[in-house]
């Protein structure tokens, strides 16, 4: 498990992130981001380098949230007290 804080991220931040949480080609499939600056060009190039799929919430969507939030648990994903 690989874990980062910081108060302000930025592009060049989360792609260093990204790139010591998935070592040696071990990354998922999907990636699912927001639209915020933190995710720019540097984080998109540590992505695909890595063939993760970047996929992008919708701009504008209140819902999108709790839309992500109700599958994740239908597929019994609880991200605070996962055990794996």
């Amino acid at each position: 498990m690989h874990v980062g804080t910081t108060r302000s991220p930025t592009d060049a931040w989360v792609a260093q992130q990204l790139r010591e949480a998935t070592p040696y080609g071990q990354a998922p499939k999907f990636l699912i981001c927001d639209n915020e600056s933190k995710f720019g060009p540097w984080f998109a190039r540590v992505a695909t380098t890595g063939a993760i799929e970047i996929l992008k919430t919708p701009s504008r969507a209140p819902q999108g949230n709790a839309i992500c939030e109700r599958f994740m648990r239908h597929i019994g994903f609880d991200p605070v007290h996962d055990d794996s």
